[in-house]
């Protein structure tokens, strides 16, 4: 019989779960890394983006946050810099504009 999702055939005589990072379709014999901006789902069965803030470099298994001042998108694999004039808290999806009378120190 093929393996669930999230298993692969091991030498061929048992499912075995993948490692971390890591996915398998049904019938699969061997797990794949997720692609940079995208982790395992739970039961490792295919790949989920890493939601607006966080990011991944490929076969990761957590998405970690990007850090005040950066920001990213949904399924991003870096966080970027925000442009002149904007700031952002950590986890950020976007940067806002700084409030009148006030400016972004670098």
């Amino acid at each position: 019989d093929p393996c669930d999702a999230g298993r692969f055939a091991q030498d061929f005589q048992a499912c075995e779960q993948c490692p971390g990072g890591k996915f398998a379709g049904n019938g699969s014999s061997t797990c794949e890394d997720c692609p940079a901006g995208s982790v395992p789902s739970p039961g490792d069965a295919e790949c989920t983006s890493c939601p607006a803030g966080t990011v991944s470099k490929p076969g990761s298994a957590v998405c970690e946050p990007c850090g005040a001042g950066t920001f990213a998108e949904k399924g991003s694999a870096y966080c970027r810099q925000c442009p002149q004039g904007k700031v952002s808290p950590p986890r950020s999806g976007a940067c806002d504009p700084c409030d009148a009378g006030r400016f972004a120190r670098d």
